[in-house]
């Protein structure tokens, strides 16, 4: 089982929230937690299933507020184009994994290297994984003194 989450915002298309709190949860607990707090789906920014991994369902989906998510996640609500970007991005991370085992099998691809979104997606996780930055703050995070 596993809670996933799909920011709507002010749009009727929704895109996945990649939540590091939602990814290491327990997925029926936190979802009763949202279950108790839910709102109608028809004015809900924000979409949350109870998927099953092992028969690839979405056994339940329910509506939440902003708040709400923030609340029990402990994650601030971004918007809508920032959500796009990383989902675009965790694509751009996928088909660099692709074209990065087809080079690596000697098969020409109709595109070079530096040309392809996939594999500078693959070079910037590297950077961010390295010693280069040691870890990713947020505006929230930083007190004046």
């Amino acid at each position: 089982m596993e809670v996933r989450a799909l920011y709507l915002g002010d749009t009727s298309d929704g895109v996945k929230v990649h939540s590091f709190f939602l990814s290491k949860c327990d997925a029926q607990a936190t979802f009763e937690k949202f279950k108790a707090r839910s709102v109608n789906k028809d004015k809900a920014p924000i979409f949350i299933d109870l998927y099953d991994d092992e028969k690839s369902l979405i056994l339940e989906t329910i509506g939440i507020d902003e708040e709400t998510y923030s609340q029990i996640t402990g994650e601030m609500v971004m918007s809508y184009e920032y959500y796009q970007r990383e989902s675009d991005f965790n694509q751009d991370l996928v088909f660099g994994a692709i074209e990065q085992v087809i080079r690596e099998q000697g098969i020409d691809v109709p595109w070079s290297e530096k040309d392809s979104l996939g594999l500078s997606a693959r070079k910037l996780q590297k950077f961010r994984q390295s010693d280069h930055i040691l870890r990713e703050i947020s505006v929230d995070e930083l007190v004046i003194k």
